[in-house]
C-alpha cells in the first residue's frame, strides 16, 4: 500500500530537524513541512493536512464543540514565563506581586503563554480581574515577524484593546501602561540602555523554584490534524506521535554532542536535566498528565473556555484513535 501524504505547517523548530532531513519516517507517511514563523496557516489553508496550533486554540475549539482538528500531545512548543514580564527603566516595580491592581499590556488575551503568565499572578495571590489589560502589538515589527492577530471580542471587561491600536511599547514609554507581559521582548530591547528591562531581573532563579514546584515545563503549542485525514487511516495519529518522539529524542542526543550554539548551553542542558529530568520534552498524554490538567484549570478559572477539561478529556479523541492503531 501507498504511503499516505501529510501536508504540515510548523515552526522550524530544532526538534524536527531529523524529520526534515529524512533521518526518521513516520511509518506509512510521506511527511511534507511547510515551515513559516507563523503558525496561522494552518487555520486559513485547508489544503494543510495537520499544522502547529495553540493549545489554548485547540480547547477552545473542544470547548465550542468543534471537532474538525484533533489534537496530538505533540508539545511543540514549551516555555517558562516568568522572563514575559517588563516594566520601563527605572520603575519601581520588581516582582509579581507588585503588579496587583496596575495596568498591564499584553499582545493577546486567550494565548497559551500569556494564560501561563496570568497563573503566575494568580500564585501569588492577584486577582486578574482587578488588574487593567490592554490588548496590542508590542511594537509592530515583532508581531507582525509572528503574524499576531489582536482582539479582545468575548473577554472581560477589564480587558479593552490599545487606544487606536496603538503599540504597547509606545504607551509603556509614555507611562499609559505599569507594566507588559508579552512572550517576546520588544524591539532594542538588547541594547546597551534599553528604556524596557524585564520585572524580575534575576528570571532564571525565579523559573527554576518554578520547575522544582511543579516538575515540568509548561506547554504552549500541539500538533493538530484534520480529522478528515483520519476518518480513513486512523492510525495516522499514533505514527506521528511516533515520529516526533524517536525524532525529539534523537535532536536532543545530537544537542549533548554539538551543544555550540552559546558556550554555556552543556551546562544549561546538564542542569535543566537535574531539575525536569532528562525527558523534560517528552510526548504524549500520560508523561504530560500534570502540565495539561494544570493548563486545563487555568482556562477555565480565567474564563477563557466553560468547561473543565482534564488530560483525558482534552485528547479523548487521540487516545480513541491510537487504541485501535494498527
Amino acid at each position: 500500500m501507498a504511503n499516505r501524504t501529510i501536508r504540515m505547517v510548523i515552526r522550524n523548530y530544532d526538534v524536527i530537524t531529523p524529520l526534515v532531513a529524512g533521518d526518521i519516517v513516520p511509518e506509512g507517511i510521506d511527511l511534507e513541512f511547510d515551515r513559516v514563523s507563523s503558525i496561522g496557516a494552518f487555520h486559513s489553508d485547508a489544503t494543510l493536512d495537520a499544522g502547529e496550533m495553540s493549545f489554548s486554540g485547540y480547547l477552545r475549539q473542544l470547548d465550542a464543540g468543534n471537532a474538525e482538528v484533533v489534537g496530538l500531545p505533540i508539545f511543540i512548543m514549551r516555555g517558562f514565563r516568568q522572563r514575559c514580564f517588563f516594566v520601563k527603566r527605572g520603575s519601581t516595580l520588581a516582582t509579581l506581586g507588585d503588579l496587583d491592581g496596575k495596568r498591564i499590556g499584553t499582545n493577546g488575551w486567550p494565548d497559551s503563554g500569556n494564560t501561563w503568565s496570568r497563573s503566575l499572578l494568580r500564585a501569588e495571590g492577584i486577582d486578574i480581574g482587578n488588574i487593567e489589560w490592554f490588548v496590542g502589538p508590542i511594537d509592530g515589527a515583532t508581531d507582525q515577524a509572528f503574524g499576531h492577530r489582536f482582539s479582545t471580542e468575548g473577554f472581560p471587561e477589564n480587558v479593552r484593546s490599545t487606544p487606536e491600536g496603538a503599540a504597547l511599547v509606545e504607551l509603556l514609554a509614555a507611562g499609559d501602561l505599569d507594566a507588559m507581559m508579552v512572550p517576546w521582548p520588544p524591539r532594542g530591547f538588547y541594547e546597551q540602555d534599553s528604556p524596557v528591562i524585564r520585572l524580575l531581573a534575576d528570571y532564571p532563579s525565579h523559573e527554576e523554584a518554578y520547575a522544582r514546584q511543579v516538575g515540568f515545563c509548561p506547554g504552549h503549542h500541539v500538533i493538530g490534524i484534520r480529522s478528515s485525514a483520519l476518518e480513513k487511516d486512523p492510525w495516522i495519529a499514533q505514527s506521528l506521535l511516533d515520529a516526533f518522539e524517536t525524532a525529539r529524542k534523537l535532536a536532543e542526543e545530537r544537542s549533548w554532542m554539538l551543544a555550540d550554539t552559546s558556550p554555556w548551553l552543556l551546562s544549561d542542558l546538564e542542569r535543566t536535566s537535574a531539575i525536569l529530568g532528562a525527558d523534560w520534552q517528552i510526548n504524549g498524554v500520560e508523561p504530560n498528565r500534570a502540565m495539561i490538567d494544570t493548563f486545563a484549570r487555568e482556562l477555565h478559572a480565567q474564563g477563557i473556555v466553560q468547561q473543565q477539561f482534564d488530560a483525558d478529556a482534552v485528547f479523548a479523541s487521540f487516545i480513541e484513535l491510537t487504541s485501535h492503531a494498527r
